[in-house]
C-alpha cells in the first residue's frame, strides 16, 4: 500500500485535539482529589489499594532512605514521583504527573504511526483509540506506575524507528525501574538491536538494572533477582491476587468489554503480521502475553487460584490501538471511497466515544474490580464526620505524627481513606514492617524530634495488634503515643492511650 500524502491540517487538529484532552485530564485530577466525587466516575482503579500504597511509599521515601531503592518502591517512578511533589498538591500531583506522561503517550504514538505509516488519519484514530481505552483513561488521573511504563515504552519504540538505538536502547534498560516485567522487554530489544547490528549497545540494556541490584543486595540485603519480583522486606508486597493477571480476565476484556475493537485489532494484526517493520510491536504484544502465562502460571501452583487484573494492560493499549486504527481506517476508505479525511475523523469520534460509554460501564462491574474499594454514600459521609473529628483532634492534641498499620489491614477501604484525607501538612507514614516501626534508632528517623504520635488501625487490627510490649515504649517511657481504631462500620471510633 503506497503512503498518502500528509494532510498539513490533521497536524493542527491533532494539537487542538491533545490541548482539549490535556485540560480534560487536569481538570479530572482535582477533580477526584474528593473520594465521593472520583466513586462518581470509577469505583476500579480510583482509591484501588494499590494506588493508595504506591503513594504511601512515596510518602515514606522522604523520610526513610531505604525505600528509594526498594524493589516495591519502584525507584525511577519514585524519583519522578517527587520531583512532582514540589508541588504541594498531594496526590493531585502524582496524578497530574501521569497525566502529562499519558499525554506524551498519546504524542509519541502520533508520531510513530506517522514515521512508519506516512498517514495522520490512522495515526489519529488510533490516538483516539487509546484515549477512550477506559483503561488508559484512568489510568491517566490514577497514582499507579502504569502510565509512566507504557510512556517509556512508547518513546523508546519510536526512538527505535528512527533509527537511535542508544537512546531507544537506554529508556528500554529504565524499564525494569519503573515495573519489574520490564526485564522482559528488554528481552526483546537484544535480537532487535542485533539484526540493527548494534550489538555494542547490548551491554547498557542491563546496566541501570544491575547497579540497581547491587544496592539492594548490599544496602537491603535482598536477592540479586529481587528487583524483578514482587518481594521486598522494607514494605510488604501486594497480595498475589492484585499483582497477576488470569486469563479469565484477558477473556473479559476482550469478549465482553471491549469485542468490536478486538475484532478490529485482529484485522489489523491479520494485515501487519509479514511487515517486518511492526515485528517490535508484535513482540511486545507476545511479551504481555507470556507475562500473562507465567504469571498465572506460578500463581496457580502456589494458590491453585487466578487472578483477575485487566490494568497492567495498560502498557500496550497504545500499540493495541494501532493495530485497530489501521483496520478501522481501511475498511471505511474502502466502503466509502470518496469520504473526505475530516468526515473520517468525525465518524470515528463517534464510534469511539460510544464505544467507551459502554466499556466504562462494563469495567465498573467487572467481578475483579471491586474487592473492598466500594462505598455505599452514607458509609462515605460517615467516614467524612469520623475525618473531621480525627482532624480537630490531632489539632487540638498538637499530636505532629499518624502511623497507619499497613500490610494486608492496610487494604481495607476504611483505612486507605483516613489515610489520604489527612492534612497535608502533617506527617504520616504507612509502616507496613513494624519492626522497623518498634526499633527507637529507626522511630527517630522517622519522626524527627517529635516522637507524639498516633497509630491507626481498622478494628480486627485492633484485636489482635499489642503495641504494649514494644521496644519503642520501652525505650521511650514518657511516649505520646495513642491507637485509633475504626470499626468496620465506620459508626464507632475508639482513642486509646498506649500506656
Amino acid at each position: 500500500m503506497s503512503r498518502r500524502r500528509p494532510n498539513i491540517y490533521s497536524d493542527l487538529i491533532f494539537w487542538l485535539f491533545l490541548g482539549l484532552v490535556l485540560f480534560l485530564f487536569l481538570s479530572l485530577d482535582w477533580f477526584v482529589s474528593d473520594s465521593i466525587r472520583a466513586a462518581r466516575i470509577d469505583r476500579y482503579i480510583l482509591y484501588n489499594v494499590d494506588e493508595v500504597l504506591r503513594f504511601g511509599h512515596l510518602k515514606a521515601s522522604f523520610i526513610d532512605p531505604l525505600a528509594v531503592i526498594s524493589p516495591d518502591s519502584k525507584p525511577l517512578f519514585m524519583f519522578i514521583s517527587r520531583i512532582f511533589l514540589l508541588i504541594p498538591w498531594g496526590m493531585v500531583s502524582v496524578r497530574m504527573m501521569n497525566s502529562l506522561f499519558s499525554i506524551g503517550v498519546i504524542y509519541f504514538l502520533y508520531k510513530t504511526i506517522k514515521k512508519s505509516e506516512g498517514d495522520n488519519i490512522i495515526a489519529m484514530v488510533a490516538a483516539l483509540i487509546t484515549l477512550f481505552s477506559p483503561l488508559f483513561f484512568l489510568g491517566s488521573i490514577s497514582l499507579l506506575t502504569e502510565p509512566v511504563f507504557c510512556f517509556f515504552l512508547i518513546v523508546s519504540i519510536y526512538l527505535y524507528y528512527e533509527e537511535k538505538y542508544f537512546f531507544s536502547a537506554l529508556l528500554i534498560s529504565l524499564l525494569p525501574m519503573i515495573r519489574p516485567e520490564g526485564i522482559l522487554y528488554i528481552l526483546v530489544w537484544v535480537p532487535f538491536l542485533v539484526f540493527k547490528s548494534k550489538i555494542s549497545y547490548l551491554s547498557l540494556l542491563v546496566v541501570p538494572s544491575l547497579i540497581w541490584s547491587l544496592l539492594v543486595r548490599m544496602i537491603l540485603k535482598l536477592p540479586l533477582i529481587s528487583i524483578f519480583l514482587y518481594v521486598n522486606r522494607g514494605f510488604d508486597s501486594p497480595p498475589p491476587h492484585d499483582s497477576l493477571m488470569s486469563f479469565s480476565a484477558i477473556g473479559y476484556y476482550f469478549s465482553l468489554y471491549f469485542l468490536p475493537i478486538f475484532l478490529l485489532f485482529a484485522a489489523g494484526l491479520i494485515m501487519k503480521a509479514a511487515d517486518r517493520r511492526y515485528w517490535l510491536l508484535i513482540s511486545c504484544l507476545l511479551v504481555q502475553f507470556l507475562l500473562v502465562v507465567a504469571n498465572n502460571i506460578t500463581l496457580f501452583v502456589l494458590t491453585k487460584s487466578l487472578c483477575n487484573q485487566l490494568r497492567f494492560l495498560i502498557p500496550v493499549i497504545p500499540i493495541f490501538a494501532f493495530f485497530a486504527a489501521f483496520a478501522f481506517v481501511r475498511i471505511l476508505r474502502y466502503l466509502l471511497k470518496k469520504m473526505r479525511d475530516i468526515p473520517l475523523l468525525v465518524i470515528s469520534i463517534a464510534v469511539f466515544a460510544t464505544l467507551f460509554s459502554f466499556q466504562m460501564k462494563d469495567l465498573q462491574s467487572f467481578p475483579g474490580g471491586k474487592d473492598e474499594n466500594t462505598m455505599s454514600f452514607s458509609e462515605e459521609m460517615s467516614l467524612r464526620e469520623v475525618n473531621f473529628w480525627l482532624k480537630g483532634w490531632l489539632k487540638e492534641n498538637d499530636i505532629k505524627n499518624v502511623y497507619f498499620e499497613g500490610g494486608q489491614d492496610f487494604t481495607g477501604r476504611i483505612l486507605r481513606r483516613v489515610y489520604i484525607n489527612l492534612p497535608v501538612g502533617l506527617r504520616s507514614l504507612v509502616v507496613i514492617d513494624r519492626k522497623r516501626l518498634f526499633n527507637p534508632s529507626t522511630f527517630e528517623v522517622f519522626t524527627g524530634a517529635t516522637i507524639d504520635g498516633v497509630f491507626v488501625s481498622s478494628g480486627e487490627a485492633s484485636n489482635t495488634t499489642d503495641l504494649s510490649g514494644c521496644k519503642l515504649l520501652r525505650s521511650y517511657p514518657d511516649i505520646q503515643l495513642y491507637f485509633f481504631r475504626i470499626n468496620d462500620g465506620v459508626k464507632q471510633v475508639r482513642l486509646d492511650r498506649v500506656t
